[in-house]
C-alpha cells in the first residue's frame, strides 16, 4: 500500500506532481495550523478576561475586513505574474511585482494617514462597551492595530507571488508560523503579561509582521532574486495591466462577502439568535471536508492558468475530470456525517444538541452545490474569465436579502430557506461556469499543436 502511495505521489507530468506536492504539504500544514490555533484560544483566554478577549476578537475582525483594500491588485498580478513566467518574460514579471508594491504601499500611506486623523475621534471603550479602566490600553490598541494593517498589506504580497509560482503550501506556512511564534511567547511571557489586552495583542501581531518580513528576505534574496520588487517610475503603465482585473477579483469578493455575511443578519432578524447557533454549529460541522476541497483546489488555480498559457487543454480536462472524482467522494462523506450528526455532534458540542434533519441535509445540500460550483469558477479565476462572474456576483448580491426574505417569512422554510436562498445565488457557478470552461477548453484544443508540456519556473514545493 505505502509502494503505491508512493509510486502515485511520484507518477505524472510537472505540473501534476508540482500540485499534488503543494496539496499534502497544504494539509499537513493546515492539520498543524487547526492544532495551533486550537491551543491559542484556551492559552489566550486564561491571560484575558472573557470580555477582553471579545474585544480581541472585534478589533482584529475589524482590521481583517480592510483586507480588501488593496482592490484585488494581489490576485490581479497573481494571475499575470503565472503569464508572464509561463511566457519566461521574467523582466516584465518583477516591473509586474514592483509595481504591485508601489501601489501597496500608496495605499498603505493613505490608510495610515486617514486613519491617524480620525483616530483621536474615536473612543473605542465606549464603541465597544467595555469598562473605562481598559479605555488607554484599547485606544492604543487599536491604533497599533490599524496603523500596522497598512504594513501587513504591502507585506502579504509576498503570499501572492509565492502562489503564483506554485509555492501554495509555502505560503499557506505564513499563519502556521506567526501562531507557533505567538504561543510559545505568551507561554514564556505569560507571567509578565497577563490581564493586559494591549500587551497581549501586540504578542498576537508582532509574529505576524515578523514572519511576513522572514519571508521577504529569505525569498527574495534566494530563489526569486529575479522577482525583487524595484521602484518602478512608470508603474501605472504596469499597474493597467493586471489592475482591471484586480478590481474585477475585488468586486467578486466582495459580493460574495455581502452574500455569506447577510445570511447570519438575516437569521437574527427574521428567527431570532437562537437559530444562528443551530446554522453555525451545522455550517462548521459540514464545512471540515469542503475545507479539505478547499485546500486541494488552491494550487490548481495558478496550475490552471499556468496550463492554459502553454495551451495544455489535455492537462486542463484531465485535471477537472480528477477534481470531479474528488468532488463525489467529499459529497459521500457529507452524507456519512448527516447519518452520525446526532452522534457526533453532542459529543463536540459538550451537551445535547441536536440539529433538524432538515437543516443537516441542507447544510449537505448547500457545502455540494459551493463545492462543485468552485471547480469551473477555479479554473476560469486561473485564466482571468471573469466578466460574467462579476455580473452573477453583483446580482446575488442584490438579490439575496429579498429573496431570504421571501423564502423565510413568506413561505415559512426557516434556517433551509436561507440555505436555498444562498444556493440560488450560486446560479453562475453551477450552471454558467461548466458551459463557459468548456467553451474555453475546446477553443484550446483547436488551437493546440500536436503536444505540448508544461514549462515550470524554479523548484516548485
Amino acid at each position: 500500500m505505502v509502494t503505491k502511495l508512493r509510486t502515485y505521489y511520484r507518477s505524472g507530468d510537472a505540473l501534476t506532481k508540482t500540485v499534488r506536492k503543494n496539496v499534502v504539504f497544504s494539509l499537513l500544514i493546515k492539520a498543524a495550523s487547526i492544532g495551533l490555533n486550537l491551543a491559542l484560544v484556551p492559552l489566550t483566554l486564561n491571560m484575558l478576561t472573557k470580555e477582553l478577549y471579545g474585544v480581541w476578537l472585534t478589533l482584529s475582525s475589524m482590521v481583517t475586513w480592510f483586507t480588501f483594500i488593496d482592490f484585488g491588485l494581489g490576485n490581479g498580478l497573481r494571475n499575470k505574474l503565472t503569464e508572464l513566467l509561463a511566457r519566461g518574460e521574467r523582466d516584465e514579471a518583477r516591473q509586474n511585482v514592483g509595481t504591485l508594491y508601489t501601489a501597496t504601499s500608496l495605499i498603505c500611506l493613505a490608510f495610515g494617514l486617514l486613519y491617524c486623523a480620525v483616530h483621536p475621534f474615536i473612543d473605542w471603550a465606549s464603541l465597544l462597551k467595555v469598562p473605562r479602566q481598559h479605555q488607554a490600553e484599547i485606544q492604543m490598541l487599536a491604533f497599533v492595530l490599524f496603523t500596522s494593517f497598512g504594513l501587513q498589506l504591502v507585506l502579504r504580497n509576498i503570499t501572492f507571488i509565492l502562489l503564483a509560482v506554485h509555492k501554495s503550501a509555502l505560503q499557506s506556512l505564513f499563519p502556521t508560523l506567526s501562531g507557533l511564534i505567538t504561543f510559545v511567547l505568551l507561554l514564556v511571557l505569560k507571567p509578565y503579561v497577563s490581564g493586559s489586552i494591549l500587551q497581549v495583542g501586540l504578542l498576537l501581531l508582532v509574529p505576524q509582521l515578523l514572519v511576513l518580513a522572514g519571508f521577504h528576505l529569505y525569498f527574495f534574496g534566494g530563489e526569486l532574486r529575479y522577482l525583487r520588487p524595484r521602484w518602478q517610475p512608470n508603474a501605472w503603465a504596469s499597474l493597467r495591466s493586471f489592475g482591471g482585473l484586480g478590481l474585477s477579483f475585488f468586486v467578486v469578493q466582495l459580493s460574495y462577502v455581502i452574500v455569506y455575511t447577510t445570511a447570519n443578519m438575516m437569521i437574527t432578524r427574521l428567527l431570532g439568535p437562537a437559530y444562528v447557533t443551530e446554522y453555525d454549529i451545522a455550517f462548521r460541522y459540514f464545512g471540515l471536508l469542503p475545507m479539505v476541497f478547499s485546500i486541494i483546489q488552491t494550487p490548481l488555480w495558478s496550475a490552471f492558468g499556468q496550463a492554459y498559457h502553454t495551451n495544455d487543454a489535455a492537462w486542463i480536462r484531465k485535471t477537472l475530470t480528477r477534481t470531479k472524482q474528488l468532488w463525489l467522494l467529499i459529497t459521500a462523506g457529507q452524507i456519512g456525517l448527516i447519518l452520525v450528526a446526532d452522534f457526533v455532534i453532542p459529543l463536540w458540542v459538550g451537551r445535547t444538541f441536536v440539529l433538524p434533519t432538515t437543516l443537516t441535509v441542507g447544510m449537505m445540500l448547500y457545502y455540494a452545490v459551493y463545492t462543485y460550483g468552485s471547480i469551473h469558477v477555479n479554473l476560469l479565476n486561473g485564466i482571468g474569465k471573469v466578466r460574467l462572474q462579476l455580473v452573477a456576483a453583483i446580482a446575488s448580491a442584490l438579490l439575496i436579502v429579498p429573496l431570504t426574505y421571501v423564502l423565510v417569512e413568506w413561505l415559512q422554510l426557516e434556517l433551509l430557506g436561507v440555505l436555498i436562498a444562498i444556493m440560488i445565488c450560486s446560479f453562475y457557478s453551477v450552471l454558467i461556469a461548466p458551459f463557459e470552461a468548456k467553451t474555453v477548453i475546446n477553443r484550446m484544443a483547436a488551437d493546440a499543436p500536436a503536444e505540448v508540456a508544461p514549462v515550470l519556473v524554479g523548484n516548485q514545493v
